[in-house]
């Protein structure tokens, strides 16, 4: 081989894997927003709701729009990270199914959402 392919041999690999190093980086990226939407939107949100219904259940529901409210930001972060995970293709057909049942399930209670409409 001659120097010049050589040295064009060598700067194919060199960008080469400065292509994957970047690609490799975009996957991780994405993938750390996925789960950053999940934890923020879905999975917080979940929680606060569960405490502010043990609060009013032990408050005999003096203020249950707090509930109503919490659960329409659960519905909403719920729907982001449905369609966060579709659009980035990142949300498998077990996390869809998972995440459209409870939607369902719980966009059956009332909520401000609905009310806003």
């Amino acid at each position: 081989m001659s120097k010049k392919k050589k040295f064009l041999f060598r700067i194919s690999i060199g960008l080469n894997i400065l292509l994957v190093a970047i690609v490799a980086w975009g996957i991780i990226k994405i993938n750390f927003v996925k789960e950053q939407v999940f934890i923020t939107e879905v999975q917080s949100n979940l929680v606060e709701l569960e405490g502010l219904i043990a609060h009013q259940s032990v408050d005999h529901w003096s203020e249950p729009n707090l509930v109503t409210t919490e659960l329409g930001d659960v519905l909403n972060g719920i729907w982001l990270g449905m369609t966060t995970g579709e659009q980035l293709g990142t949300l498998s057909k077990s996390d869809k199914e998972i995440l459209e049942h409870l939607y369902s399930k719980l966009s059956q209670y009332p909520n401000d959402e609905l009310y806003s409409l």
